[in-house]
């Protein structure tokens, strides 16, 4: 059974939605995000770095980087078509994808929430705020153009490249109202709330969100 160290509104979402995908068998672990029982012990024994979320491997291997938990499960169960199949262009665009989210959309995020990490200069913090809200939104517009006149991320085929943009694009501080001036994301986020897999996972992340069904 695998194990997740999870909380709201973290990149646990997108790990979540990949074992419910996979049918796998699995426990959450809630972590105190408010309270920060993240960055304290037991938990900063299987994760050092202290960051949500950590995944304990059936064999007891702990995984941690978001990336690294989605692109083993598509590798731990093949059939559940969370990436194409491998050689093919369609799983590098995946995998391109899911890459410039993880390095690019989600430090973009960082910044625009926790503005105080990236600068030793207290006054420089709402400046850090604007830059990171402006790259947030170029990044999210880089994608929406990459969705013009094809299905999803990687080609016709959904995969869990999408999911991951589910989750970048609800981290905008406008969510939703944002999304509607991203007309090709928005409608791949739609297609991934839509999946039975994903009703849980949603709910639990995106309370306030309203149903596009």
């Amino acid at each position: 059974m695998y194990k997740l160290y999870w909380a709201e509104s973290t990149g646990a979402f997108v790990v979540h939605a990949a074992l419910n995908e996979c049918g796998a068998k699995y426990e959450l672990v809630p972590l105190d995000y408010d309270n920060n029982e993240h960055k304290k012990e037991p938990y900063t024994k299987i994760n050092p770095t202290g960051e949500i979320p950590a995944l304990i491997l059936p064999d007891g291997t702990v995984l941690t980087e978001t990336v690294a938990m989605t692109l083993h499960l598509a590798e731990a169960f093949p059939d559940a078509g969370l990436l194409p199949p491998l050689g093919t262009s369609e799983r590098a665009m995946a995998y391109r994808w899911l890459l410039y989210m993880a390095t690019n959309t989600y430090m973009h995020d960082l910044r625009y929430y926790y503005p105080e990490r990236y600068t030793m200069n207290e006054g420089q913090a709402d400046g850090v705020k604007t830059a990171g809200l402006a790259l947030m939104e170029r990044s999210l517009g880089t994608l929406d153009d990459a969705l013009k006149g094809q299905s999803y991320l990687a080609g016709t085929q959904m995969s869990i490249a999408d999911t991951y943009l589910g989750m970048m694009s609800m981290w905008h501080p406008d969510g939703d109202a944002y999304m509607d001036k991203l007309s090709n994301v928005q409608r791949v986020v739609n297609a991934v709330k839509s999946r039975p897999s994903m009703t849980e996972v949603w709910h639990l992340n995106f309370p306030e969100s309203q149903s596009n069904d």
